[in-house]
């Protein structure tokens, strides 16, 4: 009976292991109401509501990692990177479940941004607010201005 629950047991983590990523900790539906992602250099005239998004997070030897994912209205992939998380000096230190709103910085060459998870529920949202924009620090030549809205011109 023992080597049965072991192999249940092993066959459980390796189902949630992702060779060159590590562990799935957690997804997110990443809530494109507004605005794209700082990151992400949509085409000219593509509209918000055409695309869609996912986000990963994973715990690895490295240490934890998000992953993006943004989808077109087909379902072709537009957009696929990771990076390392960061917690924003909000959340740092109370980022523990149950601990709302609470914040992770995603930085890529292409830009960086703020995601905000609000509830306990799978989504994450884009990140708008000036006082929370205000509080991270800054690299060498990096704007901390949230995006423009929707209709406005996009940094």
């Amino acid at each position: 009976m023992r080597y049965h629950q072991v192999a249940f047991l092993s066959l459980l983590l390796v189902g949630c292991y992702v060779p060159g990523r590590g562990f799935v900790e957690s997804e997110f539906e990443l809530v494109l109401k507004d605005r794209f992602p700082r990151f992400f250099h949509a085409p000219e005239n593509a509209q918000v509501s055409e695309y869609s998004a996912k986000v990963t997070c994973y715990s690895g030897s490295s240490g934890y990692t998000e992953r993006v994912v943004i989808h077109d209205r087909s379902g072709r992939v537009v957009f696929d990177e990771t990076c390392p998380l960061q917690w924003h000096p909000l959340s740092n230190g109370r980022h523990a479940a149950g601990h709302y709103p609470s914040y992770t910085v995603v930085s890529f060459d292409s830009g960086t941004d703020i995601f905000e998870q609000r509830a306990l529920e799978p989504k994450l949202y884009l990140c708008d607010d000036k006082q929370v924009w205000d509080i991270l620090p800054k690299a060498p030549n990096q704007s901390s201005e949230p995006t423009p809205q929707s209709g406005e011109a996009h940094l």
